[in-house]
């Protein structure tokens, strides 16, 4: 009979002996040097190689180990287990966790011992959680922090005397504290370098807080300070700068410019704001290039103020905008001067000196006019001529070539002299009177000249035939 000693169990609890002696040697944790520090190289964190104990067990971490970190605030852990085979060498396997929370675990029968190494917040800044040397060291560590922190002697106070703190800060309101000439230096260059309190900024005490246009300093604002649309108002404009105009029914805004006509302007654009005093300025610019702009006394701009409308390449004038007459014609009420002003008045029109032209009578009379005074008229019946008539060149009337002379302010009876002709008599000069004819002279189709007296000749010498 064959009998086995089985000594897995006393195997195990000298690890375990072992391993509890060196916590009474190096604590919960111990780590030496840099091992096991947690660094950051640009955006990349590792864990410094080195050697650490965490609950007993000793592991090194032979190079520098990259480790990936996503979320933050995040802890950085290491992970210690002691472990191996009934055949096989024990021995420490160790690996780095990132997590938030981590507790002692058992794994396939395998305790997992674990320890914080650092933290890690949310901006990155990494803070080392690693006790420094063996269980003696942290103590001695912590009894000279503790004493280094000792409230054992008398704090100086506004009262009494005692050691005090000094703090190159700035801000700070403690009364335990002295100030270092750093901060007295800090403090006197912030007191220098402020604005006396008597100052004003145009015309607005510093006192206290002021609300400041960009008109205060004669600036403007880069960027438009409101926006005006659909059943807004343009007199709500009212701070200085820019407005944006985004009105798709101008008909909605009450005081939306328009033109003469009653039309509106484009309702897409800018509308810039001016205030001096009491007086404001709105100059509207629409994108397609039309402006108009108004002015208004008081606190606030008016929405009864009329808008002016400026005339541009975008927006011509008509003739009727500006009183002219157009180039297609038109009617013109009053008098018009050409080269010089009108004195004849009323419905008249003169030619290079003032009183000399035409004038409108009444009703199918058209008076002519020389300096003033009255030579002739125009009527239905023919030209009236109050004055002499003289030409250098023919005086061509009538109808069909007829040329007819009458007067009848030296005789009894109205005489008349006549041009005429027709196919048989194909040209004719006749002298008549109220009673009849007189003579004529007439050519015939054949060429030939007849000359005919309606009564006596009476003649000195009288030839015929050439004779």
């Amino acid at each position: 009979e064959t009998w086995q000693i089985d000594f897995t169990a006393r195997m195990a609890g000298m690890d375990e002996r072992q391993r509890l002696e060196n916590i009474d040697i190096f604590g919960a944790a111990a780590f030496f040097g840099d091992g096991y520090l947690v660094g950051k190289s640009g955006n990349q964190f590792y864990v410094t190689k080195g050697t650490g104990y965490v609950a007993g067990l000793r592991t090194t971490l032979a190079e520098n180990l990259n480790i990936t970190v996503t979320t933050r605030p995040v802890k950085v852990w290491l992970d210690v287990c002691w472990t191996g085979t009934l055949t096989s060498v024990w021995g420490v396997q160790s690996r780095i966790t990132v997590a938030d929370n981590l507790a002692d675990y058992v794994q396939n029968g395998v305790q997992h011992y674990v320890f914080a190494v650092a933290g890690i917040d949310e901006n990155g800044n990494i803070t080392d959680l690693r006790p420094k040397g063996t269980l003696n060291e942290q103590q001695a560590s912590d009894a000279l922090r503790k004493h280094e922190q000792s409230r054992n002697h008398p704090d100086a106070t506004t009262r009494e005397k005692g050691f005090v703190q000094l703090s190159s800060d700035t801000n700070s309101e403690s009364e335990m504290l002295a100030a270092t000439p750093k901060a007295v230096k800090a403090a006197m260059d912030n007191a220098n370098g402020r604005v006396p309190s008597d100052r004003k900024v145009n015309g607005h005490p510093l006192s206290g807080d002021i609300t400041l246009w960009a008109s205060d300093v004669k600036a403007i604002s880069a960027d438009a300070i409101g926006q005006i649309t659909d059943n807004g108002t343009m007199a709500s404009a009212n701070t200085p700068g820019w407005w944006r105009v985004a009105v798709s029914n101008s008909d909605t805004v009450a005081d939306f410019p328009a033109y003469p006509d009653g039309s509106k302007l484009y309702s897409y654009g800018y509308i810039f704001v001016e205030k001096i005093g009491e007086v404001w300025f709105q100059h509207y610019y629409a994108h397609m290039g039309a402006n108009a702009k108004r002015q208004d006394w008081g606190t606030v701009p008016n929405t009864s103020r009329p808008w002016v409308i400026d005339y541009n390449t975008a927006n011509k004038p008509s003739a009727g905008d500006v009183g002219a007459l157009p180039i297609t014609g038109g009617r013109i009420n009053g008098s018009l001067g050409i080269g010089a002003d009108n004195a004849l008045g009323g419905n008249s029109i003169v030619f290079g000196d003032n009183d000399t032209g035409f004038k409108w009578h009444s009703d199918g009379v058209l008076g002519i006019y020389a300096n003033n005074a009255l030579v002739g008229y125009i009527d239905n019946s023919g030209l009236h001529m109050s004055v002499d008539v003289l030409t250098n060149g023919a005086v061509r009337a009538g109808n069909a070539k007829k040329l007819s002379l009458t007067s009848n302010n030296n005789s009894t009876m109205t005489a008349t002299f006549n041009l005429w002709g027709d196919a048989n008599r194909p040209t004719v000069i006749e002298l008549d009177d109220d009673q009849g004819w007189h003579l004529y002279s007439q050519r015939n189709p054949d060429g030939s000249i007849v000359f005919t007296v309606n009564g006596d000749i009476t003649a000195n010498t009288l030839r015929a035939g050439g004779a």
